[in-house]
This record gives C-alpha cells, structure tokens and sequence, in this order.
C-alpha cells in the first residue's frame, strides 16, 4: 500500500519546524533590551497593553506571569520554564498575549501555560515540553478561551506535553503533532464546545509517544491538501506509539480524507460510548506499512471490560502491509458497522452484538469470535474463521474463508448460525465444528455451507454438532465427512435439509463417538461410501422419511469399531449403490422396522473372522433388497431375523446362489424368519452351512422362498460344514408353530 502522500507531508512538516528559530540550536533565549523577564521566584500580572521582544519566565528561576482584566502583551518569542520553572496564565475577556513568533512551553525546564474564562493566546509555532527533559503543560478552558498558532502546534517535541482543551476552549494551528520526536504528548479534548482545530495533518505518535482523548461532546478536526490526500494520522513514525480515543456523545474527531492508523509504527484508535470519527466517506486505512501495528477498538480495547460502541464513518477500512486488528468490545444489543472491510488483517469479535452490512468480500485475514454475536449480512471474505465463544450468525450474507473452526480449542465453545435464503459460508478448505473445544453448527430455512472436508468432533476433547433443517439447508462436503472423529459428534438433518460429501464416516477412530439422525420427508444425505462405527462408536438413525444414499455401506468397519443403524418409519430408506458389511472387521447391527427399507447389492453380515454383524428386519413393509445376494456369516459370526411381516429379498443375476448361510470357514450364521407374512425371497438357491455354521429356522408362519420354489436348499454343503435348518422351534427348544420352506424344489443334506 503506498503512503506517499502520508511522507510527504510528514517531511513538509519537520522542514518547517526545524527552520523555525525558535529551535535551532536554543537552550534558552537571548534576551535584548525590550525583553520581558520574570523570575528568580518573581511573581508579576498585567493588566494593560505592554510590548516587549522577548518574553521569558522561568529563566535562571522561577517566575509567575498573570495577564488578566483585559491586559494585553505583545511581543515575538515567548518561552515559558526557558531554563527553570515558568507559569503563565491568562485569563478573562480581553486578556491576550500575542507571539509573533514561536511559542515554548517548557523549553527546557517546566512550564504551564493556563487560558481561562475568554482569554486568548496567540503564536507561529507552538510548542510544549520542547527540548529533552523539558515539561510543558497548556490548559486552555471555558468559553472564548482560544489558543491559536498560525503555523504548527508540537506537544511533546522532545520533552513531555500536556495539554488539556475543556469546558469551550479552543485550539487551533495548521499542522498538529502529539509526541513529536523523542518527546511524549498528551492532548484531552472535553466537554460540549471544546475543540482543536488543525487546518493540515495531525500526528499522533511521530517518532515519539502520542496520546489523543477527545471526550464527553470534545471535536477535533484536521485537513490538509497534499496530492489530493488530507489525513489523519496515528503512530506515524517507525519509533513512534500513537494512541487515539473518542468517547462520549457528541464527542467527535472529523478528519476530512483518509485515517490511518498505524503508519509505519504502532496506532491505536478506540471509539467508544457513542464518540464519533469520520473520514468523510474516505478510506480509513489500518497498519499501513510493513513493519506497523495498528488497532481499532469499537467500545473497550481486547482484555477489558466491554463499553457502548462508538460510530466510524467510512467507506472503506482496508489493511495495509502490517499487523492490524479490528476489535468489537461493546454492549449494544445491535451495532451496524457500514465500512467495508478489505485487505489481510485480523478480526475479533469479543462482546456485543456486531452486524457487518458491506461488502467486506475483500478481506483475507482471520475472524475471531470469542463473545458476543458477529453477523453478516452482507458480504465478508478471509482466510481463517474461528468461532471460540459467543456466535457468528450469517443472515442473508455470504462469508468465503480458507478454514473454518468452531470450538477450535480445548474448553472454548463456539456457535454459528447460517439462516435463510442466500445465507452461505463456503470454506476452501476444512471445516471442523468441535475440534477441541465445544462447537455447535446449525444451517437453517434455506441456508448453505460448503467446504473440502467436514469434522464433527475432531479432538478427543472436540464435542461437535451440527443442525441442518429446513427445505433448501445445505451442507455440501467436497470431501470427507467424519461424525466423531476422535472426539463426540452429532449430525442431524431434518425437515428437507441435505447433506452431501464423498465419504461418510460416523465413529472414525478409537476413542470417537458419532451421531447422525436423518429424520422427515425431504431429508437426505449422500455419500460417496460410508462407514458406521469405523474404529469407534458410530450410530445412524433414518427415520419418518428420511434418506441416506451411498456406494458402498459398512457398519463396524475397522478393528474396534462399533456400528449402529435403524432404519424405521414409513418411506425411510438407506440405498446401498454397492454391497452393504454388517460387522466387518468391527462389529455391527441394523434394524429395519416399522416401514423402512434397505437396499444393497451384495449384502455381508458377519464379514470378517472373530467379528459380528446382527440385522432385523422387522414390521409389515420393512424391507431389505440385496440385489446381488446376502451372506449370512461371511468368515465371522452373523445373525438375521426377520419377524412381524418383515420381508428380506436376496436375488443373483441367472442361476446359482442367493443366500449362503455361514459361507467360509470359521463363519457362524443365523436366520429366524418368524410372524405371519415374514418372508426370505431368494431368486436363487440356498446354502445352510457352507463351510462354516449355518442355522435357519422359519416358524410361527414365515416364509423361505428359493428361486420360486424352484430352487434348492442345501444343508451343510462343504466338508466340515455344519447346517440345521428348523420347522417351528429348535430342537429342544419346545413347541412352536411351524413356518414353510416354500415350494421348495430339492432339500439336500450333504
């Protein structure tokens, strides 16, 4: 970012203050004939006209000079604690003391300067605390009490200055400096009527220490005409320290242009308590150069107790080349901040509720929000988003980031909203809602999230969830979605809402427990494969008409996972493009009651050695499709029960085996097919004990079917093989209604 006008009139102002003489090699100033002297403890007033060249007080000792009662001094340098300690005060209507040079308060000893009760002083250059180890101290207070320097007014220039503007007084020079060199410069603005005036640049912290208070109705003002650019400006030296704070109502600071804060060094900016700083719809620019620090505080400064918000009226507040904050610590219930935000710094949201209604898509730095509630409901760009207390709502708006955090550490919690129509926050990246912390996401009546990978429960200490409902809410993945990564996740989708990734996990690693309820006519959510209970605890409900769609499906997939799935209700349905593993090398159950439907192509219960898989499938239009066949106990242990009217349907494409029951060695499987119209439907044949341990029992009025009735039922088919298949209770197990193998063509025992 250029800052060429910025140096420019920096350097306009130190050759003019270095050509004045007032400051060219002085230690005191010498006196002549006509000068005025007070001191060596001296104490004198004035009440009449006098001039004189020269006047000093304080010189070799101290002195009190008072012009009141409409006295008036003229003269051309006046210096007041030129070696030692000077006072000077002048005060009531027609009471002034006019410089037609160079005025020093605290030259190079301590001097104070008090304008009272309509008096008036005027000068050139303006000076207080001047030289090192100087101390000047300037109060100009009451109505008509007016300081006036026709050149350039330093406070602190290399000693220490004061100065204190109340009740209606007034300041006014061209150019004004507030901790000029190695100096330190203190300037308080207060009261309704009190007002400093500065028709060129205004530094605050240049090369040295600078402090501006403009409070309870206090303005300032300042403008200058330098390639079409007139700024303020706050730290605006490598080595200089500028702090600015406006406070109270009608307290105001107009600058005509630009602001900066934090040129090439260190600014500070606070409004706060209903103050007011314009920029007069000009840009206000925030650590400008490499190298700077530069913050703006909307209420109280970060770590201290939030205040009321001030108002900042500007375009634009654009980050420069440095390290700049924006901080919102403030206790309105509904604060709009109208600028719009660009370039890379940080923004922090820490009280208060904060609406940013520009286009902000421009920035690229961070977002914190720690308390409070951010919202957007325009626009607002960036790279990382962390949500670590309070929330950050999208209503309406879009926010565009790199990465995206909710909870992000451990013992934070973080909520963010999206709501409504056209409300989306699209991450390029990841998006981990309860990392370590606590994060709750919620995406509502239309709103959207994107992002590559999602992560609910990240952490081991990460507790995560996320709400999408409504018809129109959307949360798309591009990547994974892990549910329970190490830590505890939720998902639920509900009421029309979608959500969509490649791969689907719930329950990811050891230690990770996830959550995922899919629930009501419209909602859905699509994966590329998916996994319940991956290395750890996974549980997925689909109920009263909701969808979940997938290749390929597993439940207890990894060693040490544990699966979970109900499908139940009426047009609830889990779609399997590809096979569907009940307890794969971990272990795993579904349940299909009450009207749900699964469907797969090869369906495995029990797929690995030494894990097991359990489905149910139960109620009348609970159905389970296996388009490609259904293994019972593929090398572990599963268990099938079809019972109420449930129906289970395992087909192959020609001739040939539909379902096996206990398939491998080592495998154990079991079917109970029990209750009026329960059926088992094979287009194929059956094996009951393939090369592992099958059992099938059909009683109290169920239905196995192979291939129409046409097909054969083989018990114990393989050497080592063991297969039993019940009519009606297990033998041993006492009476029970028998059920029907039915139509079946050949039975065989091998």
């Amino acid at each position: 970012m250029s800052s060429t006008p910025i140096l420019k009139s920096r350097s306009i102002l130190l050759a003019a203050l270095m050509t004045s003489t007032a400051l060219v090699g002085i230690a005191s100033i010498a006196a002549h004939a006509a000068d005025k002297i007070v001191d060596g403890g001296a104490v004198e007033t004035i009440t009449t006209t006098e001039t004189f060249d020269n006047v000093t007080v304080g010189d070799t000792g101290t002195g009190t000079l008072t012009i009141e009662s409409g006295g008036a001094v003229s003269n051309v340098f006046g210096s007041i604690g030129d070696s030692d300690g000077g006072t000077v005060t002048v005060t009531g209507t027609g009471s002034t003391w006019a410089n037609s040079d160079a005025l020093h308060i605290g030259l190079g000893g301590t001097g104070t300067l008090t304008i009272s009760d309509g008096g008036a002083v005027s000068n050139a250059n303006g000076f207080i605390g001047t030289l090192t180890g100087s101390a000047g101290t300037v109060t100009v207070t009451g109505a008509n009490s007016t300081w006036t320097s026709s050149g350039n007014l330093i406070v602190g220039n290399q000693g220490t200055g004061s100065l204190t503007i109340a009740d209606g007084g007034a300041v006014s020079n061209s150019t004004g400096s507030v901790g000029n060199s190695i100096g330190t410069g203190t300037v308080t603005v207060t009261g309704t009527g009190s007002s400093w005036t500065n028709s060129g640049f205004l530094f605050v912290g240049d090369e040295g220490t600078g402090s501006l208070t403009i409070a309870d109705g206090g303005v300032v003002s300042n403008t200058i005409g330098i390639i079409g650019s007139d700024d303020g400006i706050i730290g605006s030296d490598n080595s200089g320290t500028g702090t600015v704070t406006v406070t109270g109502a009608g307290s105001i600071w107009t600058n005509s242009s630009s602001l900066t804060v934090g040129n090439v060094s260190t600014g500070t900016l606070t409004i706060a308590d209903g103050g007011t700083v314009n920029a007069n719809n000009n840009p206000v620019v925030i650590a400008n150069e490499s190298g700077s620090t530069g913050t703006l505080n909307i209420g109280a400064a970060a770590g201290d107790a939030a205040v009321a918000a001030g108002t900042l009226n500007a375009t634009t507040l654009s980050f420069g080349d440095g390290t700049g904050a924006l901080n919102f610590n403030h206790t309105d219930a509904g604060y709009d901040f109208d600028a719009a935000i660009t370039g890379d710094g940080t923004i922090n949201q820490i009280a208060g509720v904060t609406n940013l209604t520009a286009d902000s898509s421009g920035f690229i730095g961070d977002t914190n929000v720690t308390g409070g509630k951010l919202v957007v409901s325009k626009a607002l760009g960036g790279s990382v988003v962390t949500v670590n207390g309070g929330t950050l709502s999208i209503e309406g708006g879009t926010l565009s980031n790199a990465t995206g955090f909710i909870g992000r550490v451990s013992e934070s919690s973080g909520t963010v909203t999206v709501t409504g129509a056209n409300s989306t926050w699209t991450n390029s990246g990841n998006l981990f809602v309860g990392n370590q912390g606590a994060g709750t996401l919620t995406i509502a009546d239309g709103g959207a999230v994107n992002n590559v990978t999602g992560l609910i429960g990240n952490g081991g200490s990460g507790i995560g969830t996320v709400m999408v409902t409504g018809t129109g809410s959307e949360w798309t993945n591009t990547g994974f979605l892990r549910v329970g990564n190490e830590g505890a996740g939720t998902l639920t989708i509900e009421s029309g809402g979608a959500v969509s990734n490649i791969t689907g996990i719930i329950g990811d690693n050891d230690g990770g427990t996830g959550t995922v309820t899919v629930t009501g006519a419209g909602s859905s959510w699509t994966n590329s494969d998916l996994f319940v209970g991956n290395g750890g605890t996974g549980t997925l409900t689909i109920a009263d008409g909701g969808a979940v769609t997938n290749t390929t499906g597993s439940i207890g997939d990894s060693t040490g996972g544990t699966g979970t799935v109900t499908v139940t209700g009426a047009d609830s349905s889990w779609t399997n493009s590809l096979n569907l593993t009940v307890g794969n090398f971990g272990n795993g159950t579904l349940t299909i009651e009450s009207g749900g439907a699964v469907s797969n192509t090869l369906g495995i219960i029990g797929q690995e050695d030494g894990n097991t898989g359990s489905v149910t499938v139960t109620g009348t239009g609970s159905i389970w499709t296996n388009s490609a066949g259904l293994r019972v106990g593929g090398s572990g242990t599963g268990t099938l029960t079809i019972a109420d009217g449930g129906t289970v349907s395992s087909n192959i494409s020609g001739s040939g085996t539909s379902g096996f029951i206990g398939t491998s060695d080592n495998s154990t499987g079991t079917v109970m097919v029990t209750g009026a119209n329960s059926n088992w439907t094979n287009s194929g044949n059956i094996i009951i004990g393939n090369s592992g341990t099958g059992t099938l029992t059909i009683a109290d009025g169920g239905t196995v079917t192979a291939n129409s009735g046409n097909g054969t039922v083989t018990i114990a088919a393989g050497s080592g093989s063991t297969g039993t298949l019940n009519i009606g209770a297990a033998a041993g197990g006492g009476g029970g209604k028998r059920g029907y193998a039915e139509r079946c063509h050949t039975c065989l025992r091998r």
